[in-house]
């Protein structure tokens, strides 16, 4: 059976923080000296480069992308010329 492509706009990033949920609490992921990724309550939907501070969300959850797609962090990109391509075998 031959494979089929398919094609849909891409999606990127729109400049702030990766929005993350585990259900209840929602936070962005960010990095610091101690913990290689981490969530941050106060980093949900800021731009990115900001400085780190406040409260960290350690209640050992498996976090998720927000479903607020204004605080998500990712887009569907306007630009006609990027595409996500992919099949389904």
């Amino acid at each position: 059976m031959p494979r089929e492509y398919y094609s849909a706009k891409a999606v990127i990033g729109n400049g702030i923080a990766l929005g993350m949920t585990d259900g209840t609490n929602y936070a962005g992921l960010y990095s610091d000296d101690t913990t290689a990724l981490s969530v941050n309550v106060t980093k949900y939907g800021v731009s990115i480069g900001t400085d780190v501070t406040g409260a960290q969300i350690r209640n050992k959850k498996v976090f998720g992308i927000t479903t607020d797609s204004t605080k998500s962090g990712i887009i569907v990109s306007s630009d006609s010329n990027k595409h996500l391509m992919f099949y389904l075998n």
